[in-house]
């Protein structure tokens, strides 16, 4: 790895300089020092560099300086388009340009289209959005992209993962060819090679050097059972700025309405079924007060949440690359961090799975101090209404999962996944007619099912 370098030594403007001082950036980090150069010289390039590195000001930076020196020599600049694959990651990435006070547009889905395509007709400079709402906003208003300067796309692998590939082609396919262009991604694979051999120009590889893994984070494994969960949850996230990642949004909805009631202070939720501006508060809320953060991977890539000292993966994820971007909203820039990984006994096997993927994990143990009929205590009519709507929804997920070869829904310990969610009745699906319930011998027959329909999924971005 280099040796660092200042911000004050490099001959980025001063007005930069002292941005990042009065913001407390002193020293350049690795993927910054290796990136800039190739893109303040106009280069395409493609920049792989584990999560918290540093990536966001390794495109902010030399899109800022060019800025200023085109509007000090050429009084213009053209226009610089940043995509992302989630909104909240959007709205970071604008919070970034806007510290530099450089007129900066944000365009997200789930806000109205009429007022995006009043404020594209401003003096904008810097064009940040998602996929789905940056093509309506492009296909209408072609012209203002005529001239480009920049095109970055900001985890360039999870935006394939999420299927916008066919929509970012589409973008491209109405901007100039006379740009520059950036991937940024936590991991390269065949398919951002592929995707960088359609829109890049002899791009200039870029990789930092270190783990994917930041040095002082430590990722390690609780063998529990289900009922003890939550019990270990409390006593986690006592005193520790925390996030907790989920499997379903309903989960989501359930235990933060019992954390609530359970009177832990300061404690937000976020997942993809609420509306864009609860999401955008939430996200504002936890950065400047927040103590605890129930959320899907929605929150996994990108965003940046200050001195998060805990990750509680309270499910294993559908993707085992997850844990350490999840994880790596802790530990980042040099400050230490825990991630913690729930395994069921019947989930044990996974923890050889994810070695085989060179992801060391080490064993901590933790003695709830809570008891489980103490907790019962908080259950009312609300919380038993979500409380099945998360089972059902964890259930299914879990016998959906992606690695259901190894992970088999049919060995779980049913009678304790009741207790986690503290079911008074259990709920009515095909897929358990056949279980046998110690807790629920009567009241489980057949003849008693009410089937839960499913309500289709909607994508959005």
């Amino acid at each position: 790895m280099s040796d660092p370098v200042k911000f004050i030594d490099t001959h980025l403007n001063t007005i930069i300089k002292e941005v990042l001082q009065k913001n407390n950036y002193v020293y350049m980090t690795d993927v910054q020092q290796k990136t800039l150069p190739h893109m303040l010289n106009n280069k395409d390039v493609v920049v792989q560099s584990q999560t918290g590195s540093g990536k966001t000001l390794s495109f902010v930076l030399p899109i800022i300086h060019n800025y200023l020196k085109q509007i000090t020599f050429y009084k213009d600049f053209s226009v610089c388009i940043v995509i992302t694959p989630t909104r909240e990651l959007a709205l970071q990435i604008t919070d970034v340009f806007k510290m530099f006070n450089v007129p900066t547009k944000c365009f997200i889905g789930g806000l109205d289209i009429d007022d995006d395509l009043i404020e594209i007709t401003k003096d904008y400079k810097i064009i940040v959005g998602t996929p789905g709402r940056l093509l309506e906003v492009i296909k209408l208003n072609t012209k203002l992209f005529s001239r480009l300067s920049y095109l970055v796309l900001d985890e360039a692998d999870k935006l394939i993962d999420l299927g916008f590939k066919e929509k970012v082609l589409n973008i491209v396919s109405f901007l100039p060819k006379s740009k520059s262009c950036g991937f940024f991604s936590a991991t390269i694979n065949e398919n951002v090679k592929n995707l960088s051999k359609l829109i890049l120009k002899n791009p200039i590889f870029v990789k930092s050097e270190g783990s994917e893994i930041p040095n002082k984070l430590k990722i390690c494994y609780l063998k529990t059972k289900y009922s003890d969960k939550l019990l270990t949850t409390l006593d986690l996230i006592k005193n520790k700025k925390s996030i907790v990642f989920f499997a379903t949004c309903n989960q989501v909805d359930f235990f933060y309405k019992f954390l609530i009631k359970f009177n832990i202070k300061n404690v937000y939720k976020i997942h993809r079924k609420m509306k864009q501006e609860d999401r955008t508060n939430v996200y504002k809320d936890f950065f400047e007060k927040g103590d605890v953060l129930l959320c899907t991977d929605i929150a996994a890539r990108g965003i940046d949440f200050k001195n998060i000292e805990l990750v509680i993966h309270f499910d294993i994820p559908k993707d085992y690359t997850n844990i350490v971007h999840r994880s790596g909203r802790t530990a980042r820039n040099g400050k230490e961090g825990e991630s913690i990984l729930f395994v069921l006994p019947n989930e044990l096997v996974y923890l050889d799975f994810i070695k085989i993927k060179n992801i060391e994990i080490e064993e901590i143990t933790c003695t709830p101090s809570y008891k489980l009929d103490f907790l019962k205590t908080f259950m009312d009519d609300e919380l038993l209404e979500l409380s099945v709507k998360a089972f059902v929804s964890y259930f299914r997920s879990y016998k959906e999962h992606t690695l259901n070869y190894i992970l088999d829904y049919t060995t779980l310990d049913y009678d304790d996944l009741v207790e986690l969610y503290m079911l008074k009745k259990i709920p009515g699906m095909t897929e358990l007619r056949n279980v046998e319930f110690k807790k629920f011998p009567k009241e489980f027959k057949e003849e008693n099912i009410k089937r839960i329909k499913r309500k289709p999924k909607s994508k959005k971005n």
